[in-house]
């Protein structure tokens, strides 16, 4: 009825201490392979109840769950060392101490070899555990879209950019364009009044040539009045 040395008995007895150093998925199941080791190492929990290993079909939330519980997966297992003091021969309390303390520092091998081993399984299965590789592939997918909408965004953002710099720089063209066009247009008016008032002053002298023939007008005074008169009023 001593749990104590019910647990220290129950040590004593054969156990099959054996896991996997390596799996290949090609050659073996791995619920198969790996629920039977969990389910028989679980015996040893300190805690309870002990998370099920599950199947293919398992929630990854209680995946996740399950590999937390045996990361830090507290065992109640005792180790006897042969050279081991007996606490039942202590003859105070301090002796009592004394061969605690010398059997926890004799044992302590022992129960850094256990810890190594489950820390062995739990690794080994979790790196091969068909549910945690999909939730990581699923991950990283997700992780590849979120960068690629991050890229797209990005190449959306510097198309816009490129694009409003175009559309400044049509415009600046335009405007520019616009204006050696309105420049060339008065340059052109300008031009063609010239000529019209050339072709004008020509055909005034034409019609009075007669009149300076015959020294009635004089041609500069008639130059001066054209130069001072209106196109309208020359053409009157």
């Amino acid at each position: 009825m001593d749990t104590t040395k019910r647990r220290r008995y129950d040590s004593t007895l054969e156990f099959n201490d054996d896991v996997p150093k390596s799996f290949n998925k090609d050659k073996a199941d791995f619920f198969d392979v790996f629920a039977p080791i969990f389910e028989r190492n679980a015996y040893w929990s300190k805690r309870s109840p002990v998370p099920a290993f599950g199947d293919a079909s398992t929630d990854v939330a209680k995946v996740l769950k399950f590999y937390a519980f045996w990361d830090a997966f507290d065992s109640w297992r005792e180790f006897t060392h042969e050279e081991e003091y007996d606490l039942e021969q202590a003859e105070s309390r301090y002796e009592k101490r004394y061969m605690e303390k010398e059997n926890k520092r004799m044992k302590a091998g022992m129960y850094k070899k256990e810890k190594t081993r489950i820390i062995g399984l739990v690794t080994l299965a979790y790196d091969n555990d068909p549910r945690i590789q999909k939730m990581l592939a699923e991950k990283e997918e997700e992780r590849e879209r979120a960068k690629e909408a991050k890229k797209q965004a990005k190449d959306a953002r510097r198309l816009e950019e490129q694009e409003r710099k175009q559309r400044y720089k049509d415009e600046e063209e335009k405007k520019r364009r616009d204006a050696e066009e309105k420049v060339q247009r008065e340059r052109d008016a300008k031009q063609q009044q010239k000529q019209e008032r050339l072709k004008l002053h020509a055909d005034i002298k034409a019609l009075f040539l007669p009149s300076l023939k015959k020294g009635k007008f004089d041609e500069f005074y008639l130059d001066m009045v054209f130069e001072k008169s209106s196109k309208d009023s020359l053409a009157t």
